[in-house]
């Protein structure tokens, strides 16, 4: 039997179930229900740094000060894993910290002020300390 005529019989016995055939393999049900695996953090100089979601320990967030004090006025986000501490600031992080209660943040780039959009998480600066131990 040929490739093609294996693939018509297929098709028709899915189509007698009520099923569809789909152009792109569908992900298993552990892909779907599982997270990122590794967070990507990349600097402004292309210094990166791939961190396992696996020794997260916790994240706090502080929102920017609504009165408009220099001091606060960006979003700060801390994280801590097991041998690093990462200190993000920016503009809109609150999806940013939703990402991280999931584990499904895969990647956190920072970009320059000028490219700043009122409504997108804007990652400002990357501080990434490791935790002598």
């Amino acid at each position: 039997m040929s490739l093609r005529e294996q693939i018509e019989q297929r098709r028709m016995a899915q189509s007698a179930n009520g099923s569809t055939v789909s152009a792109k393999p569908e992900k298993s049900e552990t892909q779907q229900s599982e997270g990122a695996t590794f967070l990507r953090l990349v600097k402004l100089s292309k210094q990166c740094w791939v961190l396992p979601w696996g020794s997260f320990h916790g994240a706090g967030f502080t929102p920017a000060d609504a009165a408009g004090n220099d001091a606060s006025k960006y979003d700060r986000l801390h994280l801590v894993f097991s041998r690093h501490e990462v200190a993000v600031r920016g503009y809109n992080l609150v999806g940013v910290v939703n990402a991280v209660e999931m584990t499904s943040l895969r990647e956190l780039c920072e970009t320059t002020e000028k490219y700043t959009d009122a409504t997108t998480p804007v990652i400002l600066a990357v501080e990434i300390n490791v935790k002598i131990q």
